[in-house]
């Protein structure tokens, strides 16, 4: 089993270990701060899928040894899972308010919603109307997933998350097909944790677009003509909140040091656009933390790192999708979460062609 699989199995261990709130509050931040919420969703689409296996009724009431007219659930290793993913919705819940998540575990949520049985603990199964109520869940969430409308959601979702990374990778084929050499930056940008602890601080959704259109046109008015592309990715994590993943593609004849110009646009997120409330982590300044390196500078003939750049870069900014979405409205209208610049060929028509190298 490899490192990651072992660290993943103890999340899961620990998260299914403490029942409270503030358990996902605890944990060290990294720049994967997703990965708790990642892991806890694993779990949710693993015990969904699950019900298909198991036979009917799922729970069942049994007499206490020795105590006539006393009953208790019954134990079985599914019927555990299913208590434990069900008294962990509330954390989902205030963990993910502003999240959609994919079609397995909506079909788990909605099901407990309906038959109300988000947030209960094994100690609340003591009667045969709670047992009832747990056995029709199970039933609506395997009549869900065995729908047709089921495995169109499921297909939609899917061919969603195809067409985000797809699209980042042609678009990344046409800027080496048109520029010979790119200086790849790699930098999150997001705000002080001090300040998401605030009860009475709020972020904005609309600031948070605000900041991210400002840290743009800096770029853009800053590089020039020598930044050839872009692409950027809102998230919202558990301890992070909103923050922002971007990248940012410079003419590599023109430009050099990468770990400088990280620096810099940090500097500017933290200093001008966020006025000290903001945080940044410069991915060039160690590139030695990265063992198949995809920024930095990247030779249009070097297959290589064209490879780690479609592998980690493109991953970078569309992880997580397969479990969920950003899903906020402003004004009545849903805001982006993914954006990329314009394609080369689509800003003017020569440049299709021969390309200098």
């Amino acid at each position: 089993m490899s490192n990651n699989q072992d660290k993943r199995n103890q999340r899961i261990k620990n998260m299914l270990s403490k029942n409270t709130f503030g358990y996902l509050d605890t944990c060290e931040q990294t720049d994967e701060d997703e990965s708790p919420i990642l892991d806890l969703l694993q779990y949710f689409e693993e015990v969904t899928k699950g019900l298909l296996e198991r036979h009917l009724p799922m729970f069942r009431l049994v007499q206490r040894k020795g105590q006539r007219g006393q009953y208790t659930l019954k134990r079985r290793y599914h019927v555990d899972r299913i208590l434990l993913a069900l008294e962990l919705i509330p954390q989902l819940q205030y963990h993910c308010p502003d999240q959609e998540f994919n079609p397995y575990v909506e079909s788990f949520l909605k099901s407990a919603y309906h038959n109300d049985v988000e947030g209960i603990t094994r100690e609340q199964v003591a009667d045969l109307a709670t047992i009832d109520r747990l056995n029709d869940f199970v039933n609506d969430v395997i009549n869900d997933i065995s729908s047709r409308e089921f495995r169109l959601k499921r297909r939609r979702c899917r061919e969603s998350v195809v067409k985000n990374a797809r699209g980042l990778e042609k678009y990344i084929y046409a800027l080496f097909k048109r520029y010979p050499r790119l200086l790849v930056i790699r930098v999150d940008f997001g705000y002080q944790k001090r300040l998401l602890s605030d009860p009475y601080y709020e972020l904005d959704p609309l600031d948070v677009l605000d900041d991210k259109e400002r840290m743009i046109r800096y770029v853009k008015r800053q590089y020039g003509d020598a930044l050839v592309g872009h692409a950027w990715k809102l998230e919202h994590g558990v301890l992070k909140s909103y923050h922002y993943h971007m990248v940012f593609f410079l003419n590599g004849r023109e430009r050099r040091g990468d770990f400088y110009i990280g620096q810099q646009l940090g500097e500017y997120w933290v200093d001008v656009i966020t006025q000290g409330d903001g945080t940044t982590f410069n991915c060039n300044a160690d590139k030695k933390r990265y063992p198949e390196l995809a920024i930095g500078m990247a030779h249009r003939n070097d297959l290589l790192k064209r490879e780690h750049l479609k592998d980690h870069v493109v991953t970078y900014l569309t992880k997580n999708d397969d479990y969920m979405r950003l899903k906020i409205k402003a004004n009545g209208k849903l805001i982006r979460a993914f954006g990329r610049g314009v394609m080369p060929d689509e800003i003017e028509g020569t440049l299709r062609g021969r390309s200098r190298g």
